[in-house]
C-alpha cells in the first residue's frame, strides 16, 4: 500500500482469519491496526471460512501438539489479488515485494 502511494486509496486489502473460533472481532481490530489502517479483517463460521479457502484453494489445518490442548493453525502464507468485481486475478507467494505487487496492481487499476 505504501508503494502504491496515492493509487492505494483504489484498493481494499483485506485479511480473512482461518481462525473464526479464536480471532474475535476485537482479536481481528487490534491484529490489523498493527499493518496498515486500511485493512479489513473478515471473519465468518468455520464452514464459511474453510469453504472460502476451498474456493481459493488454501491449505488450512488445525494441529495440536504433542501433550498440549492448545492448537495452531498451518497455512499457506499467500495475498490474493482480485479484480474490482471480487474475481480471482493473481496471488502473491511469500518473499514478494511490495514493489513487484505494486507493479501487478497498478495493471489492474
Amino acid at each position: 500500500m505504501q508503494v502504491l502511494g496515492p493509487d492505494s486509496a483504489k484498493v481494499q486489502p483485506l485479511f480473512v482469519t482461518l481462525d473464526p473460533q479464536r480471532d474475535t472481532a476485537e482479536v481481528l481490530r487490534e491484529y490489523v491496526a498493527a499493518f496498515d489502517s486500511r485493512l479489513v479483517a473478515l471473519r465468518g463460521s468455520e464452514t464459511e471460512v474453510r469453504r472460502v479457502a476451498t474456493s481459493y484453494k488454501l491449505y488450512f489445518r488445525k494441529v495440536y501438539p504433542q501433550k498440549s490442548s492448545t492448537y495452531f493453525i498451518e497455512h499457506a502464507s499467500l495475498t490474493y489479488l482480485l479484480d474490482q468485481d471480487g474475481r480471482y486475478v493473481a496471488f502473491f507467494p511469500p518473499g514478494t515485494t511490495g514493489e513487484r505487487m505494486a507493479v501487478l496492481v497498478r495493471e489492474r487499476l
